[in-house]
C-alpha cells in the first residue's frame, strides 16, 4: 500500500470514528429531550413523574455503558489524525516542499509551501 493509499485509508478510517461517535451519542438527546418534554407539561401527573425518573436511570445507564466504547473511540480517532498528520508532512518532504504549520482546527489538511517560490 502506497502512501496516498494509506492516507485515503485513514481519512475514511476519521470520518467513520466520527459516525460511529454520532451514532453513540444520539441515545443520550433522545433521553434529555424526552425528560425536557415532560418537564415543561403545565399540569403534570404521577404517571409523568415516574416517567421521568424512569428516563433519568436509563440515561445514567446508558452513559455508563458507552464510556469505555466512546474513550476508546477517542483514542483511536486520535492515533489516525496522528498518523495522517505524520504522512502528510513525510509527503511534503519528498516533494521538496516545507511544511510550515499545522492549522489545528481542520485537523486533515497541512499547509505546504514550495520553497523555489513557484
Amino acid at each position: 500500500m502506497d502512501i496516498k493509499q494509506q492516507k485515503e485509508f485513514l481519512v475514511k478510517a476519521y470520518h467513520e470514528c466520527l459516525y460511529q461517535e454520532k451514532s453513540l451519542r444520539r441515545p443520550i438527546s433522545y433521553y434529555k429531550d424526552k425528560i425536557i418534554e415532560i418537564r415543561r407539561k403545565l399540569e403534570p401527573t404521577e404517571e409523568d413523574f415516574e416517567k421521568e425518573i424512569r428516563l433519568e436511570r436509563d440515561l445514567r445507564k446508558y452513559e455508563r455503558k458507552i464510556r469505555g466504547d466512546y474513550e476508546t473511540l477517542i483514542d483511536m480517532k486520535e492515533n489516525i489524525i496522528k498518523r495522517i498528520i505524520k504522512i502528510k508532512i513525510d509527503t511534503g518532504r519528498m516533494k521538496g516542499y516545507r511544511v510550515n504549520f499545522i492549522y489545528p482546527i481542520a485537523l486533515l489538511y497541512v499547509f505546504d509551501f514550495n520553497l523555489n517560490g513557484s
